[in-house]
């Protein structure tokens, strides 16, 4: 799915013809990418089988801070491994808050969130995404009560084989397999994880 398959998809809910580029100057246009990017940027801020991965972040990208360890612009959140440093994110730095400095000057590993443009995202992510997006652009734009149950009837469908997908391609410890584990993935995203552990 492209982003202007998307905005199409945001503007038929309120009655608007679809547009050819994103950059229409109809400003229902503007709306629906705004609403789109929140709305992605949400969802993917929690975490799921095709964003999670192991980063190792360096000290010295960023020339004007070399002690610094930046995180790059997609990275939405972090969580080092490193358990005897209290290393955390804080604007597009990590954070020593042990030694209350930004100066790290080694590599930390990680695992990072990352936020995909729509065009990356799995078509069951994609299709889930959108479907809330439209909800919320039809709330604010038009608020039609049998449109909007119609529309979060739509969002029920799409979460089933998404979540599905997400409970396949998790790393569901056996100790919480089956439907604990289960309802506890959907719940959470990737913040569950090993012996049933949240954080």
């Amino acid at each position: 799915m492209t982003e202007l398959d998307a905005v199409n998809d945001l503007l038929a809910t309120v009655g608007e013809f679809p547009v050819d580029s994103v950059s229409n100057p109809n400003p229902l246009v503007g709306s629906a990418r705004r609403i789109l990017a929140q709305t992605l940027t949400r969802e993917q801020s929690r975490g799921w089988w095709f964003n999670r991965r192991k980063l190792t972040l360096e000290a010295g990208t960023n020339l004007t801070y070399p002690l610094r360890v930046e995180l790059p612009a997609t990275v939405l959140s972090v969580d080092p491994y490193w358990r005897h440093k209290d290393y955390v994110q804080r604007g597009t730095f990590l954070y020593d808050r042990t030694e209350g400095t930004y100066d790290i000057g080694e590599s930390v590993e990680c695992d990072v969130i990352e936020e995909l443009t729509i065009d990356q995202l799995p078509a069951s992510a994609a299709a889930y995404f959108v479907s809330l997006a439209c909800v919320r652009f039809s709330k604010a734009y038009d608020g039609d009560a049998s449109k909007l149950r119609s529309l979060e009837t739509e969002v029920q469908l799409a979460r089933v084989p998404f979540h599905a997908e997400h409970v396949r391609n998790s790393d569901v410890n056996l100790y919480e397999s089956g439907s604990t584990g289960r309802a506890l993935m959907l719940a959470y995203g990737h913040r569950y994880h090993v012996y049933g552990q949240y954080r």
